[in-house]
């Protein structure tokens, strides 16, 4: 048993990992196996309670035991910071590390500079943009208007960034300059869908990956935190979908012109299968020398959804394809000795059903609840499609350690 101050110190330590983890987007579920699994080697007792925005850790034994409550605001998913922050503690779980030198990295981490500049950033949004709007059944003209939305999303985001007072209205504003700007740009030239230009230019905001990861918690017994995190998906879409209706009525002014539609050829979806990850990656603050992986996982998830949505329907297409975007993301884990949301996340973004719940809150903004409704159900339907094929990944291949 370490003596007081040892101790201290490493309550000290396990909190800011906990912190660390929660910050650079680990789910709940995940996040609980990997704190106890550092408990258990430090040799204090500990059990973790894990939320979207924070975490209780009771840690020692009977009446030396405390319990301890940490704060988590809400940030973006850096995998870079994540990956390095799974390092540590794979060094600390396997005793190369103690934990003072595990401490100083995890600062090191914090400390680090961000990947990539503004212009990046704004690039990224602007391309995987483009591709989606390809993705979703769009033709060329779709694809240009989806990359100005996309630029514009992200100029927007990098300025709310610096000024605080924007931050906490950044859904709403984001859409409504999307679903503005695509009428202005629907008045001016025409030729384009607006409707799936505007899904196409807020394809990174939409909640798709947040609704996964809470049906997962929630199938995975983390009730609490399944719970809030579905409750602020839904929040997210009912803020996207106010700003996309509000932006869209001070467009209806302008008369936007409906213009001929002309499709894109079939074989694009291949080349913008291949750029969307790398922008992702981006936005996801991920490395660049996983794109391979991340190639390989999201071209066989994707495939895979095709030919299953062929043969047994678009909800088993999903599911079949989690399926192998789960079994990927493991066995890269496994072989590399890093975590699998690495391959995992960027890869869901090309599946999630976040466009399909969207469209369920703008048919109840226009009154129509029926096809509300059905919207929502299926999305709930995908979604649930989704999970499975995850969790059956995760019991046939499970990840390596807890991450």
């Amino acid at each position: 048993m370490p003596d007081n101050a040892e101790q201290d110190g490493q309550i000290a330590f396990i909190l800011k990992l906990g912190r660390a983890l929660q910050a650079y987007g680990t789910p709940s579920h995940r996040f609980e196996e990997a704190m106890e699994a550092v408990a258990r080697r430090l040799g204090l007792d500990g059990q973790f309670f894990g939320m979207p925005t924070g975490f209780f850790a009771s840690l020692g034994e009977g009446a030396r035991g405390r319990t301890f409550v940490q704060r988590v605001p809400p940030q973006d998913v850096d995998l870079g910071r994540l990956d390095a922050t799974y390092a540590v503690t794979d060094a600390l779980l396997r005793g190369r590390v103690d934990a003072d030198e595990a401490s100083r990295r995890l600062d090191a981490i914090t400390a680090r500079t961000p990947r990539f500049g503004d212009a990046m950033e704004i690039a990224a949004f602007a391309l995987v943009s483009a591709c989606f709007g390809i993705l979703l059944g769009g033709g060329w003209s779709d694809m240009a208007a989806a990359a100005i939305l996309g630029a514009a999303l992200g100029a927007l985001h990098r300025i709310t960034l610096r000024v605080q007072v924007l931050s906490r209205l950044f859904l709403v504003l984001g859409a409504l300059l999307t679903g503005l700007l695509a009428q202005l740009l629907a008045w001016r030239s025409g030729g384009f869908t607006p409707q799936l230009a505007m899904l196409a230019g807020l394809i990174m905001l939409l909640p798709g990956l947040s609704l996964t990861i809470a049906l997962n918690e929630l199938a995975t017994g983390n009730l609490v935190s399944g719970t809030a995190r579905f409750a602020g998906a839904l929040v997210v879409l009912l803020q996207l979908a106010f700003g996309v209706a509000l932006g869209q009525k001070l467009g209806a002014f302008l008369h936007p012109a409906a213009g001929i539609h002309l499709p894109a050829p079939a074989w694009l979806q291949w080349p913008c299968l291949l750029l969307a990850p790398v922008a992702i990656t981006v936005l996801l603050k991920g490395r660049m020398r996983d794109i391979g992986w991340l190639w390989a996982v999201g071209l066989a998830s994707y495939g895979a959804t095709l030919a299953g949505s062929k043969l047994f329907g678009p909800e088993t297409g999903l599911g079949i394809g989690a399926l192998v975007a789960g079994l990927g993301s493991n066995g890269f884990s496994r072989m590399r000795r890093r975590p699998s949301l690495v391959a995992l996340l960027p890869t869901l973004f090309l599946l999630a059903p976040g466009s399909v719940g969207l469209r369920s809150f703008a048919f109840m903004a226009q009154n129509d609840v029926y096809s509300g409704l059905d919207a929502a159900f299926h999305t709930a339907f995908l979604a649930f499609a989704l999970v499975t094929g995850l969790l059956i990944a995760n019991a046939a291949l499970p990840p390596r350690r807890s991450l």
